[in-house]
């Protein structure tokens, strides 16, 4: 399990041809292109769950990843709001004894930003698309990081909250096709901007500083369910 991808598209791939074929008492195979990608189904929202990067490393016996949940809003026809939230979690198993589990070690991943679909207004005028989130698109995401701090000792400061510990700023180009009705992938690529993460990159980095303005280009690729 150590790569998860074909197993997620074989899934997605079962479960969409599956609904496909109870729509139509005569399925077409190989799907056209508008249906396979959703292009002429109209949607203005859509919870997205990655299942790509739910298993990331495995020993056979312990495996570990992220679970990645978005909302997607549409705001007009070309605009949207994106936003995701993220936490690693990991699973022991060890004999005789019970399976343990750790959601995220107190951190949490947020990210939001708008997103905007150049070029949907022409297909939707030439015939090949409807108002939806299936297109090409620049985004701008804004992200931080979320730590979890312990409680304090005085009756004002008695349960745990959260603080912010980074924050990102990444400039991107994508593309987000649906997979029949149930599926989904979003691709994008771009530079990120980040202050207080460990450092990564030589680029705008101040010599001798553990935390600094980074700049890198980055990837990020997203597949799995969307209801």
């Amino acid at each position: 399990m150590k790569n998860s991808l074909p197993f997620v598209l074989f899934m997605i791939f079962l479960t969409g041809t599956a609904l496909h074929a109870q729509q139509d008492s005569i399925p077409n195979f190989p799907p056209a292109e508008h249906r396979l990608f959703g292009f002429m189904n109209e949607e203005k929202n859509v919870i997205k769950i990655d299942l790509l990067n739910i298993v990331k490393t495995t020993d056979g016996r312990d495996f570990s990843g992220v679970i990645s949940i978005g909302y997607e809003q549409k705001l007009s026809t070309t605009w949207s709001l994106n936003g995701e939230v993220s936490t690693a979690f990991g699973v022991v198993i060890s004999p005789g004894s019970k399976p343990k589990t750790d959601l995220g070690s107190g951190q949490v991943g947020v990210s939001f930003g708008p997103r905007f679909y150049y070029n949907l207004k022409q297909r939707i005028g030439a015939g090949t698309s409807v108002n939806n989130l299936s297109a090409n698109y620049f985004a701008l995401n804004i992200g931080t990081r979320l730590i979890q701090i312990s409680p304090g000792w005085t009756a004002t400061d008695n349960t745990p909250h959260f603080a912010v510990d980074n924050i990102t700023i990444a400039p991107l180009y994508g593309f987000q096709r649906r997979i029949f009705k149930i599926g989904y992938f979003d691709i994008n690529f771009g530079f990120k901007f980040s202050h207080g993460d460990p450092i990564r990159s030589q680029v705008n980095v101040t010599p001798g500083v553990t935390t600094a303005w980074q700049f890198f280009p980055i990837t990020n690729l997203r597949l799995g369910i969307a209801i």
